[in-house]
C-alpha cells in the first residue's frame, strides 16, 4: 500500500505527482484482464480516446494513478503547524530578535537598494523579512530558463539567496519553535510506524508527506544537520552546514527489522546524505530514537497550548456556584415536600376506623 498526504498547495500537488511518475512510470499502470474490458479501460466521464487503442492498458499511456489526500492550510497541524497552530504567531511575535534582523539587514542594504531599483519597488517596503517570494521568483525563472532581471549565480543573486536563508534562521531558532511546529508530524509518523509493526498498517510500504522548504529546513535544524546561526553567518563567509533546502530535496526515514531478533531501526537520508539521529551511527534503534522524539521533541500538551481554553475569572465563577446550590436546594425541599405527601396518604390509608 502507498499513502500520501500533501499541503493544500497546486505545487506541492504537483510535486507529488511527479515523484510518483518518478517511481511509476508510463507503461507500470493497471492491465484489463482482456480486451473485452475495454469500456472499463477510462474513468467514467466523457472523454475523446480511443478505446480500441489502449489494448489491456487501463488508462492512457498506462499510467498509474496514486491517490493524495489534504486538508485547508488551517486544519493540518501535521504539515503546516503554523497556520494550525496560533501559539506559534503568538510566541514568535514576542520574541523578534530584532538586533540580528537590523544588523543582517545594515549588511545586505545595499544588495536591497539594487533590488528595489531592478523591479522598480518601495525600498521602504524591501527588507530581508520579505524578500522570500523573490527569491522563489528567480528560482523559477533559472528552472524555466527564463531570462531573470537579476541572473542566477551573480553575486546580487548570492546575496539575495543568504537574505532568504537569513529569514528562514529566524523561524526555528527557538527549541520551542520546533516542538510547536514539529509535535504533530513527529506523532504522525510515530504512529504510522508503529502501526506497521502492530498491524493496524500491515500492508503499507510507503508513506509521503508532500511539503514546502519550511518543513525539511525544521527538521534539518530539529535533528542538529543545520542550525539558525550557521544559515545566518553564511552572510559573512561561507559554512559548512546546509542552506535552505533546494527545490526536490526529499528527507527519507526508512524502517527496518532484524528478521533474527525483531529489533527495528530507523535511518534518516538528506538528499543522499544519510544522518544520525541518535548521535552515533546513521542506522539507529528505533525504540531510542522514539524515546528522544517523545522525551525532547514532542508536547504532550500542544493541544492546549495551541487553543488555550478561557479561564473564568471569580466575578464569572460565583454566579454559577450560587446557581448551583440554589438548584440543588430547591431540588431538595422539592423531594422532602413530595416524600412528606406521600407518608400522609400511606398514613390515612392504614389508619384503623374508630366506630362511637
Amino acid at each position: 500500500t502507498i499513502m500520501t498526504r500533501s499541503t493544500n498547495w497546486n505545487r506541492t500537488l504537483m510535486s507529488t505527482t511527479s515523484h510518483y511518475l518518478g517511481l511509476f512510470q508510463f507503461g507500470s499502470g493497471p492491465q484489463l484482464e482482456s480486451v473485452e474490458q475495454a469500456d472499463k479501460s477510462v474513468p467514467p466521464f466523457n472523454l475523446t480516446i480511443d478505446t480500441k487503442g489502449l489494448g489491456l492498458d487501463a488508462l492512457p499511456l498506462a499510467f498509474q494513478p496514486i491517490p493524495i489526500q489534504t486538508v485547508p492550510d488551517s486544519e493540518d497541524p501535521i504539515l503546516d503547524a503554523y497556520s494550525a497552530c496560533p501559539e506559534y504567531d503568538r510566541y514568535s511575535a514576542n520574541n523578534p530578535d530584532l538586533a540580528d534582523r537590523n544588523n543582517i539587514s545594515d549588511i545586505l542594504g545595499p544588495n536591497l537598494d539594487k533590488v528595489a531599483d531592478i523591479y522598480g519597488l518601495d525600498r521602504s517596503k524591501i527588507g530581508v523579512h520579505n524578500l522570500s517570494n523573490l527569491f522563489d521568483i528567480l528560482i523559477a525563472d533559472y528552472y524555466a530558463n527564463n531570462q531573470s532581471k537579476i541572473p542566477y549565480g551573480t553575486p546580487l543573486f548570492t546575496n539575495v539567496t543568504y537574505a532568504h536563508e537569513v529569514d528562514f534562521s529566524f523561524i526555528f531558532r527557538d527549541w520551542y519553535q520546533i516542538q510547536l511546529t514539529m509535535t504533530p508530524f513527529l506523532k504522525d509518523l510515530i504512529d504510522r510506524i508503529d502501526g506497521k509493526f502492530d498491524g493496524r498498517y500491515p500492508n503499507m510500504k510507503w508513506y509521503t508527506y508532500s511539503a514546502h522548504d519550511t518543513n525539511l529546513l525544521n527538521f534539518l535544524v530539529a535533528f542538529n544537520i543545520t542550525y539558525w546561526r550557521c544559515l545566518l553567518e553564511r552572510v559573512y563567509a561561507p559554512q559548512s552546514c546546509p542552506g535552505v533546502p533546494i527545490y526536490s530535496s526529499i528527507f527519507l526515514f526508512e524502517v527496518y527489522q532484524d528478521t533474527d531478533t525483531k529489533k527495528k531501526f530507523l535511518k534518516a537520508i538528506f538528499n543522499d546524505k544519510e544522518y544520525s539521529l541518535c548521535g552515533g551511527p546513521t542506522m539507529c534503534p528505533y525504540e531510542d530514537v522514539k524515546d528522544t522524539f517523545n522525551k525532547y521533541y514532542i508536547l504532550p500538551d500542544w493541544q492546549d497550548r495551541c487553543f488555550p481554553q478561557p479561564k473564568s475569572d471569580d466575578t464569572s465563577v460565583w454566579p454559577n456556584i450560587l446557581i448551583t446550590i440554589f438548584a440543588v436546594l430547591a431540588a431538595f425541599l422539592l423531594a422532602a415536600a413530595i416524600y412528606i405527601q406521600y407518608q400522609r396518604q400511606k398514613n390515612s390509608k392504614t389508619r384503623p376506623i374508630l366506630y362511637e
